[in-house]
C-alpha cells in the first residue's frame, strides 16, 4: 500500500498504540476479554473514524489505486455482494434481506461524520455476551446496514447509492470482495490477486475476505 499511495500517512493500529479510551470502551473490552477480535475491530474501526477521520482499511484489503478521487466525499464505502444469498433472502421472502449490504472492510469519513457518529452509538451500551446466539445483534455490517438504511436512505439495491449528508456507496467492484473467482475466468491466487486492478480498471481495491 506505501508503494501504492506514497503520498498517505499510513497508520497500523493495535494493542500497544489505541488510545486508552476506546480500549476501555465496554463492548470492546468485553470482546477481547472473550478473544473475539473481530467484533472489538469493528467498533475500534468506528472509534477511528470519528475521532481522527480517515480512510479504514482491514488488513487483508489488497489496494491497486488511489483513493484520490473519493477524498472529497463526507463518507464513503462500496457495497458488499453475494448473489447467492441475496437470491435466496428474496426467494424465502425474508424480512431482512442478506447478501447485499455495505463494506465494512473499508470506510471512508471526514472526522465526527454523523454517520459514523450514529453506528457508532448502536454499540455504545451494549455489552457484549461471548454466545453465538447473540453474535448476529452485533456483526457490523447488518448495524451499518440498518442504520443506513433507517437514517441515510440505503436500499438494499446493487447500484451506485449517493446518501444523505454526503455518503456515498459505490458499487461492489470498487473495493469489495470477488464473489466467485471462477466467475471471471481466474483461480484465486497471489498473482490474480495482483493482475485484478489491471484487469478490472474500476476497482481500487479488493477485500480478500475469507468467502472470497
Amino acid at each position: 500500500m506505501e508503494k501504492t499511495m506514497p503520498d498517505y500517512e499510513i497508520r497500523e493500529w493495535n494493542m500497544t498504540n489505541l488510545p486508552d479510551e476506546i480500549l476501555n470502551h465496554q463492548f470492546v473490552n468485553q470482546a477481547i476479554e472473550a478473544r473475539k477480535w473481530a467484533y472489538a475491530t469493528d467498533v475500534i474501526r468506528l472509534w477511528l473514524l470519528k475521532n481522527y477521520g480517515g480512510i479504514y482499511l482491514d488488513m487483508d484489503v489488497y489496494v491497486y489505486r488511489p483513493f484520490d478521487c473519493f477524498l472529497n466525499n463526507q463518507a464513503f464505502s462500496c457495497l458488499e455482494l453475494n448473489p447467492a444469498e441475496l437470491y435466496s433472502s428474496v426467494r424465502k421472502r425474508r424480512k431482512e434481506l442478506i447478501g447485499i449490504g455495505i463494506e465494512a472492510g473499508v470506510l471512508g469519513a471526514h472526522k465526527d461524520h454523523c454517520w459514523i457518529t450514529d453506528i457508532l452509538s448502536y454499540y455504545d451500551n451494549l455489552e457484549f455476551k461471548n454466545d453465538p446466539r447473540y453474535y448476529c445483534y452485533y456483526i457490523m455490517p447488518r448495524v451499518v446496514n440498518r442504520i443506513s438504511i433507517e437514517k441515510y436512505g440505503f436500499k438494499q439495491i446493487p447500484v451506485y447509492q449517493p446518501l444523505s449528508r454526503g455518503v456515498k456507496i459505490y458499487p461492489a467492484e470498487t473495493f469489495s470482495w470477488i464473489y466467485k473467482w471462477k466467475f471471471i475466468g481466474l483461480e484465486y491466487n497471489p498473482d490474480n490477486i495482483k493482475a485484478l486492478g489491471n484487469l478490472m480498471p474500476m476497482r481500487y481495491a479488493c477485500h480478500l475476505t475469507l468467502h472470497s
